[in-house]
C-alpha cells in the first residue's frame, strides 16, 4: 500500500484548475493495483504523492508529451486528468472525486458524447464504459477502461491517452472521405440510431465540438504551437509538424459535425 503523507489537501475542483508542476514535490510511495472489468486481474502502477498537498500521481511510461498536449487542449471541454512533467518524467494526476463538482447533465449521456470526441477527434479507442458484472460495482466510484465514473453523483474523469493521435504518430493523415467513412462506422457500430439518448448525446456533442472549434480556429495556430511547446512535444518533422496536426484536428471537427447533421432527425 502507498505510504501516507500528512499534507494540506487541495479542495478546488480538479476539472477546472490546473496544477502548477513547478510547485510539486513528488515522493514515490509504492505501487498499487488498478482494476477494470476487462481484466479480472490487475496491473501495478507507480504511485507518487506531493508532499505539500497530498495530491496523488501515477508515473507515465508511454507518450507522456502527447498525453500532456491532449490534456492541455481539452481542459474545460472534457474532464481529463492533468499531466505534469517533472525532470524528464511525466505523471498523471489522480483526481479527488470528492472535490469534483457534480455535472449538470446526465453523466452517462455526457460520457457517451465525450467518448465520440476522444475517438473521432483524437483517434483514441482505448476508453470504454464497460457493461456487465463489475468487481467494484458496490462502490460509488467505479473504474472502467481508462475512465472513472460516479453515476450517482454525476462525476467522471478520463485518463491514460497514450493511444491518442494514433494515425498521426504513424504518419497517416486521413482525408475527408476516409474520415467520413470512419466516423459513420463508429456510430453504426455503437447502434447509435437505436440509442434512446441519441438526440441528447448529439446536443452535448455539438456544443463541445463548437467550443473546440473556437479554440482551434484558423487564427489559433500560434496558440496551438504554444500548447505543443508547453507539453514538451517535439514536432519538427515537416510531414508531421504542428501545422499538419492542427489541420488534421480541424478537419476531424468539421467532418464529425457534418456526420452528426446527417444523424439528426429532420425538422
Amino acid at each position: 500500500m502507498p505510504e501516507k503523507i500528512a499534507t494540506k489537501p487541495i479542495i478546488a475542483d480538479p476539472s477546472k484548475f490546473s496544477l502548477r508542476e513547478e510547485a510539486l514535490n513528488l515522493k514515490f510511495t509504492g505501487t498499487e493495483r488498478r482494476f477494470n472489468t476487462i481484466d479480472p486481474g490487475y496491473r501495478l502502477t507507480e504511485v507518487y504523492v506531493d508532499t505539500e498537498t497530498g495530491e496523488k500521481f501515477h508515473r507515465i511510461d508511454r507518450d507522456g508529451s502527447f498525453q500532456k498536449f491532449l490534456s492541455l487542449l481539452v481542459k474545460g471541454v472534457i474532464n481529463v486528468s492533468d499531466i505534469v512533467k517533472i525532470g524528464n518524467d511525466y505523471y498523471t494526476h489522480e483526481q479527488n472525486f470528492d472535490s469534483i463538482e457534480s455535472g449538470k447533465e446526465n453523466i452517462t449521456i455526457e460520457m457517451e458524447a465525450d467518448l465520440f470526441i476522444i475517438r473521432c477527434i483524437f483517434d483514441d479507442y482505448d476508453h470504454n464504459f464497460l457493461l456487465g458484472p463489475h468487481p467494484l460495482k458496490l462502490k460509488k466510484k467505479v473504474e472502467h477502461k481508462n475512465l472513472i465514473i460516479n453515476e450517482s453523483n454525476s462525476k467522471l474523469n478520463f485518463f491514460d491517452f497514450h493511444n491518442a493521435f494514433y494515425d498521426y504518430k504513424r504518419g497517416i493523415i486521413l482525408n475527408r472521405l476516409s474520415l467520413e467513412k470512419t466516423f459513420k462506422k463508429i456510430f453504426s457500430d455503437n447502434n447509435f440510431e437505436l440509442n434512446p439518448n441519441k438526440n441528447k448525446i448529439i446536443e452535448i456533442l455539438r456544443r463541445k465540438l463548437r467550443f473546440l472549434s473556437t479554440l482551434l480556429g484558423e487564427n489559433e495556430l500560434e496558440r496551438f504551437k504554444k500548447i505543443i511547446a508547453k507539453s514538451g512535444l517535439n514536432l519538427e518533422d515537416k510531414d508531421r509538424g504542428p501545422r499538419v496536426l492542427f489541420d488534421d484536428i480541424r478537419l476531424r471537427l468539421q467532418v464529425l459535425d457534418e456526420v452528426l447533421s446527417e444523424l439528426e432527425p429532420s425538422r
